[in-house]
């Protein structure tokens, strides 16, 4: 089976942590679609959310866990040979809790505080 690993990115600016997944690759069968409860939300699976302000642009399309991260779809590209997929990985530390890596040496953990990120 293959590794979802090989398809990891530190997407660039600071957006944090992800994958890049062409077709024919399908992440669902790498991630449990269960619903994810943060703060006083429970997210379900193709939901788009906010997360609680964290998406603060627009919402993004929870999809499931990987382990201990939460996955968002963000959009895909295609071109004339390929098709591709681009996710955010947040990792789960608590409800109230989440980590995101902004490049290879550095990340932050964010915590909810009144409703807020702190």
């Amino acid at each position: 089976m293959e590794n979802l690993s090989q398809y990891s990115v530190i997407y660039s600016n600071k957006m944090g942590m992800g994958y890049i997944i062409p077709d024919p690759i399908d992440i669902n069968s790498f991630i449990n679609r269960i619903p994810v409860k943060i703060g006083n939300e429970t997210i379900q699976p193709q939901a788009k959310t906010t997360l609680i302000g964290y998406f603060d642009i627009s919402p993004a399309m929870y999809i499931g866990m990987l382990e201990n991260e939460m996955i968002f779809y963000l959009g895909d590209t295609s071109d004339l040979f390929e098709r591709k997929q681009y996710f955010i990985a947040i990792v789960k530390v608590s409800e109230t809790r989440i980590f995101s890596m902004f490049s290879h040496n550095a990340g932050r953990d964010f915590n909810l505080v009144n409703n807020k990120w702190k």
